[in-house]
């Protein structure tokens, strides 16, 4: 938690292995977080997009 206070507080870019682990905890952010740019038909997206799917009228799915 630290490191990733120091890079918000500090401006400081993230070192290798922090992108890394995002990564792969957050596999659909991946190529927003190096890039900032999406592209969903790829299953790329940001946390934003994320959203908005889930707020849209009928993304809750019958399980």
């Amino acid at each position: 938690m630290r490191t990733i206070e120091t890079i918000e507080n500090k401006g400081r870019s993230p070192r290798a292995d922090v992108l890394e682990a995002i990564a792969r905890e957050w596999p659909q952010y991946s190529y927003w977080l190096l890039t900032g740019e999406t592209m969903p038909e790829q299953g790329h997206i940001s946390p934003e997009i994320e959203r908005a799917r889930k707020d849209s009228p009928g993304a809750e799915k019958a399980s």
